[in-house]
């Protein structure tokens, strides 16, 4: 009969159903239950049975949700995490002997962390974090010798740190951030030499950082963000030789930034923003080759910017807001190719902007706000195709280029009005077509051009025409308040034969106006030709029509016109209609930058139409901006052309 027994016990399985945990274990389970409120878990199957006796039997422990048990003999892993617990944890867990991973995390519990779990010596993992727990951090969790991961974040613990947590000699994860904790940071962390992961961001720790924190060499995660640390950053922890992330922001550390970490040469994050840190920027930080976020911003930090900064080729946002640097912006950053947000806003850089920042093909950012900046704004800036947002006022700066002028309205509306009280302001017109040049039929054709100063200060003029051949300028004479300049034959006083794209800008506002004319022995025969001020112009999307259209054989003929006042090439569609709508012909124009395409009589040539009578057309940008448009209908017995102007 004995032998029987023993050949029974042998041929029954050791499986979770019904393998008996130590009572003790068991006890801590049920505590843990009723302290908890485990009737109303998220989940709680096996733990009671159906009826009223109460929980499963002796030997079910094992399979209860949360509970995992080595050889079903002892519980080793218990987890609840997310499953609706409240109430307080019970001392009992203590009595888990075997227990490697502990996780009650993301629940409603109360009260503080029992001390007993400092007994729970095989414990490599307790994960509390974001449980509401109260209370300090227990001292006994430093006899947790094997513990490997703790996270108590986003709870309200108070109280200091305790410093026997640097007995966790197996410690890999320390994370308390997002608590009440107050006191200095325990110099005695400074001895988990197998510590990765650092973070105490959002409590209010005070006092200094401690130099012993330089000796965690394993270290890749340090935050001490947003707490009350005090004094200087300590050259030593420029020997965390690992370390990718440094986040020291919003404290209120004071003195030098130390070279020593420019050793840190796996670091990608560094952060510093928001204290009260002085002296300059050690240019040790151009060692940075890996650093793709330096944050400075909000500090008070003087001198100039390192040039050596053009060294961090995987540098993504550079942050000096809110400091006191001075001297001119180093056309080095222009070798930071990675660089997509640059903000060097509320400084004292003087100087001007230096083109080479072209050269940041990924810059989506920039801000330049609130400095001493000086200058003509370089157009090489227009090269940055994907900036998205600018911000350049509190300046001094200036553009005499209607094409960057455009270009900067569109990124920062206003942006000319806001610089500092004496910075000159330009302004900017256009005229479609400007002529020095024998045309169709033995026409001589000509252009005057009028302004008038409209402001209370003297106006300097320029007058550039856009050609295919290139650009040439005509300096204009100073307006007086008021006072009117004329150009009799523009084109020819440039010494142009041939037309193109007139562009006026002035230091004042101006009214301007132009005539294009046929100049016969019997005098001449004109049009008014309206000067559009910057803004006026379409873009992709917009349409216009020109009415009153004529194209008759020796009669009348049609020219359009289309002028692109941007600095990139456009298109548009023109479609051509009869007097009752019927559509004859459509067709697109390739207009260059700052150019002017005129397309002779299209009613004939392209809707071979040449006795059409009457007609309109229909102007359409389907890609690019700045563009104008006009007719010119011209009786051809007398070369007497009437100006078309387009309508939105």
């Amino acid at each position: 009969m004995r032998l029987f027994a023993v050949l029974v016990a042998f041929l029954i399985p050791v499986n979770s159903a019904i393998a008996q945990v130590p009572t003790i274990e068991r006890e801590a389970l049920i505590a843990l239950y009723n302290a908890t409120d485990g009737a109303n878990w998220d989940t709680n199957s096996n733990w009671r049975n159906g009826g009223d006796t109460g929980f499963n039997d002796l030997g079910t422990e094992c399979s209860w949700t949360g509970v995992v048990c080595a050889g079903g003999t002892n519980v080793t892993n218990l987890t609840l995490d997310l499953n609706k617990l409240s109430g307080s944890i019970p001392p009992e867990l203590g009595n888990l002997s075997s227990l490697t991973d502990l996780s009650l995390a993301l629940n409603q519990l109360s009260g503080s962390i029992p001390p007993e779990l400092g007994s729970l010596s095989s414990l490599m993992t307790l994960d509390l974090y974001y449980s509401q727990l109260s209370g300090s951090i227990p001292p006994e969790l430093g006899r947790l010798s094997n513990l490997q991961r703790l996270y108590l974040q986003g709870n309200q613990l108070s109280g200091s740190i305790p410093p026997e947590l640097g007995n966790l000699s197996s410690l890999q994860y320390l994370n308390l951030e997002k608590n009440r904790l107050s006191g200095s940071i325990p110099a005695e962390l400074g001895n988990l030499s197998s510590l990765q992961s650092l973070q105490l961001k959002i409590n209010n720790l005070s006092g200094s950082i401690p130099a012993e924190l330089g000796n965690l060499s394993s270290l890749t995660m340090f935050s001490l963000t947003l707490n009350k640390l005090s004094g200087s950053i300590p050259p030593e922890l420029g020997n965390l030789s690992s370390l990718w992330t440094l986040h020291l922001s919003s404290n209120k550390l004071s003195g030098s930034i130390p070279a020593e970490l420019g050793n840190l040469s796996y670091l990608r994050d560094l952060r510093l923003d928001s204290n009260n840190l002085s002296g300059s920027i050690p240019a040790e930080l151009g060692n940075l080759s890996n650093v793709h976020h330096l944050y400075l911003a909000s500090n008070k930090l003087s001198g100039s910017i390192p040039a050596e900064l053009r060294n961090l080729s995987s540098l993504a946002m550079l942050l000096l807001t809110s400091n006191e640097l001075s001297g001119s912006i180093p056309p080095e950053l222009g070798n930071l190719s990675s660089l997509e947000i640059l903000n060097l806003e509320s400084n004292k850089l003087s100087g001007s902007i230096p083109p080479e920042l072209e050269n940041i093909s990924r810059l989506q950012f920039l801000s330049l706000y609130d400095n001493q900046l000086s200058g003509e704004i370089p157009l090489e800036l227009m090269n940055l195709r994907s900036l998205r947002e600018l911000h350049i006022c509190k300046n001094s700066l200036f553009t005499k280029d209607a094409v960057l002028q455009a270009w900067l309205d569109s990124l920062e509306p206003g942006w000319d009005a806001c610089q500092a009280e004496g910075t000159e302001r330009f302004f900017f017109y256009w005229i479609e077509i400007a002529a020095h040049n024998e045309g169709q039929a033995g026409s001589v054709w000509r252009t005057d051009v009028v302004t008038r100063n409209t402001s209370s200060s003297p106006a300097v003029t320029e007058y550039t025409l856009h050609t295919a051949s290139g650009d040439h300028k005509l300096t204009g004479s100073t307006l007086g308040p008021a006072a009117q300049g004329i150009y009799e034959d523009i084109v020819g006083l440039m010494g142009v034969d041939g037309k193109g794209a007139l562009e006026i800008w002035s230091n004042r506002t101006l009214k301007v106006a132009s005539r294009i004319y046929n100049q016969t022995d019997d005098g001449t025969f004109g049009q008014y030709v309206r000067a559009y001020a910057a803004g006026e112009e379409i873009s992709a999307g917009e349409t216009v029509e020109l009415l009153g259209l004529r194209q008759q054989e020796d009669v009348f003929r049609t020219n359009i016109s289309v002028t692109n006042t941007s600095e990139f090439s456009a298109t548009v569609m023109v479609e051509l209609f009869r007097t009752d709508g019927a559509m004859l012909h459509s067709y697109f124009l390739n207009v260059p930058a700052g150019m002017v395409v005129q397309d002779p009589e299209p009613f004939d040539r392209r809707a071979n139409s040449p006795d059409l009578g009457w007609g309109y057309a229909m102007v359409s940008v389907t890609s690019g901006s700045g563009i104008l448009t006009s007719a010119s209908v011209i009786d051809s017995r007398t070369n007497d052309a009437t100006t078309v102007l387009m309508m939105r």
